[in-house]
């Protein structure tokens, strides 16, 4: 070989091939030399220090990856069993997969800055052995040269497609840092996606485990446990998308690139409506999915190898397309069809009619319970009286459930829970008619009461626009029924909003109404909604 016709570039290229990506090769001999360092600077004690802290942080990569590698396959393992976990066990999964990722991170970080230091410290030595070969180790300096110039032309030979001439040769030397580090990127890519998917599994899991719980405790522990484990998969989501936004740009432009200086116009064409299609199949399901960033990886990861396909046939990489050909036979794509996982929060509202019980339900031993005011959610109760002293539990005539709580000078009673306001007055009506003077309607809107009965009392009154003749004749109208589902009351409600219900035996009476044509407005709208309904308008004579 004749040593001063190598260029200087060709020299660094061949060296940094066998220290630093031998061990990629598999060449154990070159591994070996790596991890001990460059004999020629075996007395410098940083560049020694350093090698040995680069081998520790390597160890350490390696031994918590296994560590992550087992709690992701215990976590499969559980998964796959419908093993329930309690909520200690998840928190404890959730945050050991948490910890580890971060110390991971931590190590790589550490290890790159390591890394650029001991490259700087032997590129040095390089240029000092290219200028003064004499100088260097016995054999040790072109030895390796020798070596890494053979190890690097076979691994070039064509079996990854971007390690051939066409993209290291032809690139601008920033392009091709930017185009590695793009394909390097998508193993990195598969394993957030793994990542991803076990976080899914939990959340499902903990969807299945929340709609099950029978106390609001348990429910708000899952419910926060559920945000927090959503909240990562929707930072890994981001991270996700763009790296592959990263990777699709980054090699569309290198390949463009090197297509056009080759003149290969007709497969440039081909290459660039196969990302076109890429993102016209990626737009189709936008928002379809739980995760779009994992729907772009897997719509569009079979065209960028069908791209990488047609590259390596068309320029005659044949190693090249075989790995390619292997990739797409072997790497299964993620299932990017799942549904997204929202959970509406459960609020464990104590509704409880209104009974009526022939013995008094609550006595010394069993006293009346304290109020409870929800933070959150909506309730109706109705308020039975307020009074300055504790009151005789006979007064209430075995209403239950019943509830005390006191406010400033007075005791005030209330009964029952109801969910809606219809509820809430028909059971004040129910009231009523046992004899109860002036039960109140009141509700409980995220812990704030609002005294429905009074406030309507209140309300300013509407003088009519013009004065109805005086007459003794009004109308009601007759709805046969035992109850009155809510939805015929809000048909009631918007046809004749502020109209009374009331109970009459097995019928509901609404009204009065002074002109008849009024009473056949509701009739109309009540059996237009609902048919089978027996519903009338009818007469009455006052006084």
């Amino acid at each position: 070989m004749n040593r001063d016709t190598k260029s200087l570039s060709r020299v660094l290229s061949c060296i940094i091939a066998a220290l630093v990506l031998g061990a990629v090769s598999g060449d154990s001999s070159l591994y070996a030399q790596r991890s001990k360092g460059i004999s020629g600077l075996s007395d410098n004690e940083e560049y020694m220090e350093l090698i040995r802290h680069n081998a520790e942080l390597s160890d350490g990569i390696d031994s918590l990856t296994d560590v992550m590698n087992d709690v992701r396959n215990s976590l499969r393992d559980r998964i796959e069993s419908d093993t329930e976990r309690s909520p200690a066990e998840r928190d404890s999964i959730s945050k050991l997969i948490i910890d580890l990722e971060q110390r991971i991170f931590d190590l790589r970080d550490e290890r790159g800055i390591v890394t650029n230091r001991i490259n700087s410290m032997e590129q040095e030595w390089v240029l000092v052995q290219f200028n003064n070969p004499a100088a260097a180790p016995t054999a040790d300096f072109w030895a390796m040269f020798e070596e890494a110039e053979e190890s690097a032309i076979e691994r070039s030979n064509k079996r990854n497609l971007i390690d051939n001439d066409s993209f290291v040769d032809e690139l601008p030397a920033s392009d091709y840092t930017m185009l590695r580090r793009a394909h390097a990127a998508e193993s990195e890519i598969r394993e957030k996606i793994e990542e991803y998917m076990a976080r899914y599994e939990i959340l499902r899991t903990l969807s299945e485990e929340y709609m099950a719980v029978d106390n609001q405790i348990a429910a708000d522990s899952i419910f926060n446990e559920f945000d927090i484990v959503k909240r990562q998969n929707e930072t890994m989501e981001n991270y996700i998308e763009t790296l592959w936004r990263e990777i699709i740009d980054t090699k569309q432009y290198s390949y463009s690139y090197v297509l056009e200086k080759h003149k290969e116009y007709d497969l440039l064409d081909d290459i660039t409506d196969e990302f076109i299609d890429m993102h016209r199949d990626c737009k189709e399901y936008i928002d379809y999915y739980a995760s779009n960033a994992i729907m772009h990886y897997a719509v569009g990861h079979p065209r960028l190898l069908n791209s990488e396909l047609n590259i390596a046939n068309t320029m005659g990489y044949s190693e090249a397309a075989d790995s390619l050909n292997m990739v797409r036979n072997t790497v299964s794509m993620p299932e990017y069809r799942i549904d997204a996982l929202n959970l509406e929060e459960r609020l464990f509202l104590d509704f409880e009619p209104i009974v009526f019980d022939k013995v008094t339900y609550y006595n010394n031993s069993n006293p009346i319970p304290q109020l409870k005011v929800y933070d959150r959610g909506t309730i109706y109760r109705i308020l039975l009286g307020r009074f300055r002293s504790m009151q005789n539990l006979s007064i209430f005539k075995g209403v239950r459930p019943l509830f005390i709580i006191r406010e400033g000078d007075y005791y005030h009673y209330y009964a029952g829970g109801y969910a809606t306001l219809a509820e809430a007055d028909e059971a004040a009506l129910m009231l009523r008619n046992k004899g109860f003077k002036a039960p109140q309607v009141c509700r409980w809107e995220n812990g704030e009461m609002t005294n429905i009965t009074k406030e309507a009392e209140n309300a300013p009154k509407d003088k009519p626009a013009v004065e109805e003749p005086v007459s003794n004749v009004r109308y009601i109208v007759e709805i046969e029924a035992d109850t009155l589902e809510s939805d015929v009351r809000t048909t009631i409600e918007a046809t004749t909003p502020g109209k009374r219900i009331t109970r009459a035996g097995n019928k509901f009476v609404v009204g009065t109404f002074v002109q008849r044509s009024d009473a056949d407005v509701l009739v109309d709208a009540l059996k237009a909604m609902f048919e089978d309904m027996n519903v009338s308008a009818r007469e009455l004579v006052i006084g």
